[in-house]
């Protein structure tokens, strides 16, 4: 099974995503890199991010607009990443 992942470190620096191959033999489960790919947060998200850690005060408006638009970098990372690596065929 190919996969891909996405995932933003404690840094906020940005987003790594990576292309695997799963498959199990026998008992143990193996994986092959197919590839990976870093994308920066732009300035003013990750601006944005940081303003709403703790112990800083949030809108609930501003969390749902910056949940939306992580949602979007994210989706356009991992559309990024298929095409670099050409991976058409990822099922999770």
């Amino acid at each position: 099974m190919r996969v891909l992942g996405l995932m933003s470190g404690t840094s906020v620096d940005g987003v790594d995503a990576a292309v695997a191959d799963l498959k199990f033999e026998g008992d143990v489960l193996r994986m092959g890199l197919v590839g990976h790919n870093t994308l920066p947060w732009p300035g003013s998200l990750r601006d944005r991010i940081l303003a709403v850690l703790a112990p800083a005060a949030a809108s609930a408006g501003e969390i749902c607009r910056l949940d939306r638009d992580l949602g979007v970098a994210l989706g356009d990372l991992a559309v990024a990443t298929l095409a670099e690596l050409d991976a058409r065929a990822v099922e999770l």
